[in-house]
């Protein structure tokens, strides 16, 4: 069917469906959609379409518990190589759990994927193949069942177009 925002989830304006797609039309910093998926162990993905920049960001957020108390997995470059990342974010503070350089194209269209089973965070990347490019145990917001599709979007950086976000 095509595709559309649905019900519970809080998102700016400027996130629109555009060819059945997710875009943004906003240059105003970090941006989310946010719902809650009613459980914390997750298996989630997301179709992310590589824009043909040096400057990008796209994210999935979970295990969220506010603004301030989430893990979050996404796909960035800052002007040099691509890579994949998962961070921790407790009381407002980031910590780094992995990150990996990836493989990519402009213009293609890659399946970042996230896992989380009790204590076990796995990442995938489809460019790898099956297996997790990042995995992590810690108990942090293990029962917490907010979930985001966000990026980081100024002048500089761009927001990839998201497609198929899937929830198991």
């Amino acid at each position: 069917h095509t595709m559309d925002v649905g019900s519970g989830w809080t998102a700016p304006d400027s996130f629109v469906i555009n060819g059945n797609k997710l875009t943004n039309a906003s240059t105003g910093g970090a941006i989310e959609a946010t719902i809650d998926g009613g459980k914390a162990n997750i298996d989630m993905s997301i179709d992310l379409t590589i824009p043909n920049e040096l400057q990008y960001y796209g994210e999935l957020f979970f295990r969220r518990q506010d603004g301030s108390n989430f893990w979050f997995v996404g796909i960035g470059r800052d002007a040099a190589t691509p890579y994949c990342f998962l961070y921790k974010k407790v009381a407002g503070s980031n910590t780094l759990k992995g990150s990996v350089n990836i493989t990519q194209s402009a213009g293609s269209t890659y399946t970042l994927r996230v896992t989380a089973n009790g204590n076990d965070i796995k990442v995938y990347w489809s460019q790898a193949g099956s297996s997790p490019i990042i995995e992590v145990t810690d108990s942090s917001l293990n029962d917490k069942t907010g979930l985001a599709i966000a990026g980081y979007v100024t002048a500089e950086y761009k927001f990839m177009v998201a497609d198929n976000f899937i929830l198991l």
